[in-house]
């Protein structure tokens, strides 16, 4: 294997295994590969699709299945989706929580992907 077809065949293992890792959010990550706390005017001004997000608010109001309003510290809202196949009874309506996501943005729309959401007490005292 020639220098060229190394870097190559490490990249797709490495690439492969990063794909396979899912998202890491400050709860459960090593320290110092945060992801950096945004606002959701950030998010709708600069964020790309799919990319990590990190927001601190509350969910404010329900749209009906899985999406409801996430209302930041600055009084912003956003759309936000939380899976239906988990269970997201440890959180609840106008509780202080961060949610750790990723942007969904198209044509018309931006919505955050939600993955992760924690009480914020229990978020600070963990880390």
């Amino acid at each position: 294997m020639g220098f060229g077809h190394k870097t190559l065949f490490l990249a797709l293992i490495f690439g492969s295994g990063m794909a396979l890792a899912g998202h890491i959010s400050p709860a459960n990550a090593p320290r110092g590969f945060e992801i950096p706390k945004s606002t959701i005017i950030e998010v709708q001004n600069s964020h790309a699709d799919e990319q990590d997000v990190w927001l601190r608010g509350r969910l404010t109001n329900y749209y009906g299945k899985d999406r409801y309003e996430f209302t930041d510290e600055n009084g912003s809202s956003i759309e936000v989706e939380l899976d239906d196949d988990r269970s997201w009874s440890h959180i609840s309506k106008d509780q202080l929580i961060d949610i750790y996501g990723t942007v969904d943005r198209d044509m018309f729309s931006i919505k955050v992907e939600v993955y992760e959401a924690l009480p914020v007490a229990v978020h600070e005292t963990a880390n």
